[in-house]
């Protein structure tokens, strides 16, 4: 099998563990990023490339593609480019995985499978503000496209001169933001789902006060200035598996990360992610996500006869 890894940046550690997975399978691979995905003329038309040579070489390609909110259009542009190749296997497919990035997408299509999520709108001013703190009393605020935590505050003590200073700031940044209803809860609960299976569960050590999100500090771009909530792996009970499986089939991604909590004796789903990091893991939970990928990019390519050599 001919394997190509988009890594969401040069030397990430899941992609490069993923190579080195497939590598020791005898599969050749190509880690590549979204800026060696191009375009190559010819007498019919034009051939999607990677790093200059015809997409069409490789049998399936790995997307754990960086989509964010200054290469959203680039990212997006090429992502299509390479999910309109006859016979590659993407996982995920451009569909699938720029609606996972998109919050208020992935949200809304979770909602619709039955799943319970946040209370969330869009909020593009002040007034909007005012009136989810007026319903719900605490709000947390986020960019619909972003990761790692970063500009996702929470407002506890409504609308102070603070609050609003840093709301204007952040408009200003994203021109609209998601408001949700803080839900209090113990733990974050991240449930990793690969091809319809639950195969791991982390619980992070979240709290309502003081490390209340899994992930502080990530704005700086300082690895000083990270904190992480402690870990541990569990076993998810029934319940919280179904979940995860239900909202991953929601988004149409064949693996994920999906983040969950714990309120009012129910679980709501907040976030289910199409690149979730592992290599703050033990390595050999590291190893194990690589080596589930490349199963799955296996099992993928064994179904596609087009493709199958």
């Amino acid at each position: 099998m001919k394997l190509g890894i988009l890594a969401w940046h040069a030397g990430e550690p899941e992609s490069e563990g993923i190579a080195a997975a497939a590598q020791a399978r005898g599969h050749e691979t190509t880690i590549f990023e979204i800026s060696d995905i191009g375009l190559r003329e010819t007498p019919t038309g034009t051939v999607p490339t990677i790093v200059g040579r015809d997409a069409a070489n490789l049998d399936v390609v790995v997307s754990r593609a960086h989509v964010g909110l200054k290469n959203w259009r680039y990212a997006v542009e090429r992502l299509f480019l390479l999910s309109s190749v006859s016979g590659l296997v993407m996982l995920d497919p451009a569909d699938a995985h720029t609606a996972a990035v998109s919050k208020a997408v992935m949200l809304h299509r979770v909602a619709q499978a039955g799943v319970r999520v946040p209370k969330t709108r869009i909020c593009r001013g002040i007034e909007d503000f005012e009136a989810a703190v007026a319903e719900w009393g605490a709000v947390v605020v986020k960019p619909s496209v972003g990761h790692r935590g970063i500009d996702v505050d929470r407002f506890s003590d409504g609308l102070t001169d603070w609050s609003r200073a840093r709301l204007k700031q952040l408009l200003a940044t994203y021109g609209e933001l998601l408001c949700q209803e803080y839900l209090k809860h113990d733990g974050d609960w991240r449930v990793h789902v690969v091809d319809g299976q639950v195969t791991m569960c982390v619980h992070v050590m979240t709290h309502s006060e003081g490390q209340w999100k899994p992930i502080s500090g990530a704005e700086t771009k300082k690895p000083e200035d990270i904190r992480r909530a402690d870990i541990e792996i569990v076993t998810a009970d029934d319940d919280l598996a179904d979940v995860g499986l239900r909202a991953t089939a929601a988004t149409g991604l064949s693996m994920a990360g999906v983040d969950i909590v714990r309120h009012d004796g129910e679980w709501v789903v907040m976030e289910v992610n199409s690149c979730p990091a592992w290599a703050f893991l033990e390595q050999s939970f590291q190893e194990q996500r690589c080596h589930e990928v490349v199963n799955l990019a296996e099992r993928r390519h064994q179904e596609n006869p087009a493709r199958r050599r």
